[in-house]
């Protein structure tokens, strides 16, 4: 408990704190005033209760400064907190990306406890939360010290943190998504699952891709398999799924959310990133193009 803190949108003071019990009755009785006693405070059922009518007697009579003693330890373990809060404040500013990223490169020069307290200061804004102390432990060598080419991932309460593009990377819980399909029609906007992440996505005439044939439904496909193959305009060959991701930048969190465009079972285009062999237009013909609805459009 503290002297002051923020509270309502002002601040509570406890002038008194320092004051034991009785010294303050002993105030109270020379000026003449009452108070009214709550009946749970003789409740030993609480720990609480148990703590100050049981065991702190007993430490008083063996040792007479212990409540001075614990008292004083309180406000410097107060201090040692406000100390570390501002040190991770100091440490966040010199390593955050972004909101729910933490740059590899400033991180890795901090000594561990360092480290320590800048991840659970950095996961308290994010989530509320901090890891145990067994899962800061297992942070940097399952993440950061992982081979270069993984894609490490470390699941806890507040979500899954990630090694991806030389970051640090919070991502809330988000629902288990089973592999999708979803039709849509030329100029007809395609709402999508919430779950995906996506608001819509509408194919368009005039673009940098074909229309599609009579005979060939357009849908759009999510949650596929890492080795599902596709061959990208202009590649010479097809290329796995996992691999694609990895040279469009797409995280890892979002890959089985990112929607395919197929025309009947051949895949076309990756929306908002590539168009395969399949979906690329010949001369004269009349072509489409993806407008991609971000999240909230």
């Amino acid at each position: 408990m503290g002297l002051r803190q923020a509270f309502a949108g002002g601040e509570l003071i406890r002038p008194l704190l320092s004051h034991g019990r009785a010294e303050l009755a002993a105030w109270a009785n020379a000026a003449g005033l009452s108070w009214i006693e709550d009946e749970s405070n003789t409740d030993q059922g609480f720990d609480r209760n148990f703590l100050r009518h049981a065991i702190v007697p007993l430490l008083q009579a063996r040792w007479p400064g212990f409540a001075q003693a614990a008292s004083r330890s309180a406000r410097l373990c107060a201090e040692q907190e406000a100390l570390a809060e501002e040190i991770a404040r100091a440490d966040l500013a010199l390593c955050r990306e972004d909101g729910a990223s933490l740059a590899l490169a400033p991180l890795a020069s901090l000594s561990e406890p360092r480290r320590h307290n800048l991840l659970r200061h950095w996961l308290r804004q994010q989530t509320g939360a901090v890891p145990s102390e067994v899962q800061l432990h297992r942070l940097w060598p399952q993440l950061v010290e992982a081979q270069p080419d993984a894609t490490p991932a470390l699941q806890w309460a507040g979500g899954t943190l990630y090694r991806y593009a030389d970051a640090l990377h919070q991502v809330a819980p988000q629902p288990a998504l089973p592999a999708g399909t979803r039709c849509l029609t030329v100029n007809g906007l395609c709402r999508l699952p919430a779950d995906l992440g996506w608001a819509g996505l509408r194919v368009c005439v005039q673009g940098d891709l074909r229309l599609p044939e009579a005979s060939e439904p357009v849908s759009l496909r999510w949650g596929l398999p890492g080795g599902s193959r596709l061959r990208p305009l202009g590649r010479g060959g097809s290329r796995p799924l996992k691999k694609l991701w990895q040279e469009l930048g797409v995280a890892p969190w979002l890959r089985g959310r990112w929607p395919v465009l197929y025309y009947g079972e051949v895949p076309v285009a990756i929306a908002g990133k590539l168009i395969c062999e399949a979906g690329a237009p010949r001369s004269g013909e009349a072509r489409a193009e993806l407008i991609w609805a971000p999240p909230g459009a």
